[in-house]
């Protein structure tokens, strides 16, 4: 399996989902002009991902989340949960910067939706 790197732009986040360091993340800004071919690769890789049987954690870092892109996001959690149905010890970290009530509730309601369970981190302002 491939490792899965977006990188950053001015409306979409970066993903990261590095196989050989076991570290996933996606961080930034989410707002695609066409939210379904932003995130149809990343639901695609979900497919195919095969998890090991070691603890792995998706940690979610955005400064902004389009409603259309939370759709989205709640596909890939979704597909993220039917690997941890089938056994996966999956963990999700919820980051989100200091203050930011909108960003951290999201993930709250994210984790309602889902049978995974969430971390969440808060970010100080340097």
């Amino acid at each position: 399996m491939q490792s899965l790197l977006i990188n950053r732009s001015n409306n979409t986040p970066q993903v990261s989902w590095n196989v050989d360091t076991q570290e996933y993340t996606i961080d930034g800004k989410s707002f695609p002009e066409n939210t379904k071919s932003f995130y149809t690769p990343l639901i695609q890789w979900l497919e195919d991902f095969k998890p090991s049987g070691d603890e792995i954690c998706f940690r979610f870092g955005f400064d902004y989340v389009s409603s259309s892109s939370i759709i989205a996001l709640l596909e890939v959690l979704r597909t993220i949960e039917k690997h941890r149905n089938s056994g996966a010890n999956i963990q999700i970290m919820w980051q989100y910067d200091e203050g930011d009530e909108d960003i951290y509730k999201m993930g709250v309601d994210f984790e309602k939706l889902v049978a995974i369970p969430f971390s969440y981190q808060e970010i100080k302002e340097a």
